[in-house]
């Protein structure tokens, strides 16, 4: 099987900072890849990259086995969503209005959404439980109602990949729970997701696969089970964590902690 997105030996640097080095990440279609590290590790470069918003200096990134720099803007988009960490509307558009933006790369030059792309934005509100949203000025509503705002109008594009920088950030406690809920449904549909986060503890709830990074490349990358361990979260994050474990409802449930008193 070949993966839909493939990282080779990829490295990229901003000036004299590198900030990638020899990367290499295979991913299938339909899995979900959490990408863990401390800040400033380069998870949202390697999104970035991955986009095509940055260009690589070394390496190879081919999305369904074709190299990312030979798409265009709008043939990527067809194909590959990204749901930022932070986004301002520079107008006061409804929400609505904002999630029927994901219809853009299926318009042609000059042409606008149709009746049908409205009904369809809506669907998608309806289906995320938002859709008394829609006549809402998007710059009205609350940070977590934006980033529903935001998902919804990335699946409007009816992409394969999307990728999310940090999803849960700056979410309360249920709306972090909402989200990784849609995230969950969302690969239970066969799209593939790649995600930063700074909460470990989703990737059990969440991922087929963890990619742990350091400053410059990957600490283990490999099926979650596996590399979520005490030893390489103590090794990623740079603190001793311990992982524990728990017994509801005959399942296993894990979580880890920071050590106390660093």
């Amino acid at each position: 099987m070949q993966p839909i997105v493939s990282v080779s030996n990829l490295s990229f640097a901003y000036q004299n900072k590198q900030v990638l080095r020899n990367i290499n990440l295979d991913i299938y279609e339909g899995e979900t890849v959490c990408l863990l590290g401390p800040n400033g590790c380069g998870k949202t470069t390697l999104l970035n990259c991955i986009h095509n918003t940055l260009h690589i200096q070394e390496g190879k990134i081919l999305i369904c086995g074709r190299d990312v720099n030979t798409y265009s803007v709008t043939e990527l988009a067809r194909l590959m969503g990204y749901v930022f960490q932070e986004h301002t509307a520079p107008f006061p558009y409804t929400s609505l209005e904002v999630v029927r933006m994901g219809r853009t790369p299926h318009l042609g030059f000059f042409q606008s959404p149709s009746k049908q792309d409205t009904e369809f934005a809506y669907s998608i509100m309806e289906e995320l439980g938002i859709a008394h949203l829609a006549t809402k000025r998007y710059t009205n509503i609350s940070g977590g109602e934006r980033q529903l705002v935001l998902i919804a109008r990335t699946l409007c594009q009816e992409p394969k990949i999307i990728l999310f920088d940090e999803p849960t950030s700056h979410l309360d406690y249920k709306n972090q729970a909402l989200v990784l809920h849609i995230l969950k449904k969302l690969s239970q549909r066969g799209i593939t997701i790649i995600m930063t986060s700074h909460f470990p503890n989703h990737v059990w709830n969440l991922g087929d696969k963890v990619a742990m990074m350091g400053y410059g490349g990957f600490v283990a990358m490999g099926n979650v089970e596996e590399v979520m361990t005490e030893e390489n979260l103590s090794r990623t994050y740079g603190i001793d964590v311990h992982i524990y474990e728990v017994v509801k409802n005959g399942k296993i449930e894990r979580f880890c902690t920071p050590e106390i008193g660093l």
